[in-house]
């Protein structure tokens, strides 16, 4: 073995002199992986992060949108809502619904003016409870071609008040289908007593 030293005393080259490749026994293989790899993963992993980043960017970018869309058309539905609302309450005809067996589910405040009954006294009592005994075959028969059809029917029905007086409206009336099934009845009655 010649070792060279510089100025300072320093190790500068090692020589080992040996007198056949039979003399270097390996005890460990030199690692696979060095700076090179190392440099090559860890460029990867930064274009996968760089990668990851720029999805997740584009992913908020769409959910804003649709964000945005979505809260228009609620803003949209919740307009056309108060529109409706209002036009039921101020409509100076009888606007109202009932379930299939008659019973009112909704009456806007036309209806419970000419009737004389409450809001809640009118979500307690069946429509049919209202039409005078001489109109109820007709209610019935409407109510039955409404069902066989699927359309709408307009007739002229009697009804009792509250306070005894007898009412004349022509109804139009329709299903309210809900989930493809019917659900209930739509109607708008206009009062002809004066006619």
């Amino acid at each position: 073995c010649v070792v060279e030293f510089n100025e300072e005393q320093t190790p500068q080259t090692i020589q080992v002199l040996l007198r056949s490749a039979g003399d270097v026994v390996v005890l460990q293989n030199a690692p696979t992986w060095t700076r090179r790899h190392t440099a090559g993963a860890l460029g990867a992993m930064a274009l996968l992060i760089a990668g990851a980043l720029g999805w997740v960017a584009l992913l908020r970018r769409q959910v804003a949108r649709q964000t945005e869309v979505i809260r228009e058309k609620l803003e949209a539905e919740a307009l056309l809502q108060e529109q409706y609302r209002e036009l039921f309450e101020n409509a100076s005809d009888i606007v109202y619904t009932t379930d299939m067996e008659g019973n009112f589910l909704s009456m806007n405040k036309a209806g419970e003016k000419m009737l004389g009954y409450s809001q809640n006294q009118l979500l307690k009592l069946s429509g049919f409870q209202l039409v005078a005994p001489e109109s109820r075959e007709l209610s019935r028969r409407m109510l039955k071609q409404k069902l066989e059809t699927g359309g709408e029917t307009t007739y002229e029905v009697d009804l009792i008040a509250r306070d005894g007086r007898r009412l004349s409206l022509e109804l139009s009336t329709r299903l309210i289908w809900k989930d493809g099934q019917v659900a209930g009845v739509h109607g708008v009655g206009r009062d002809i007593t004066a006619r």
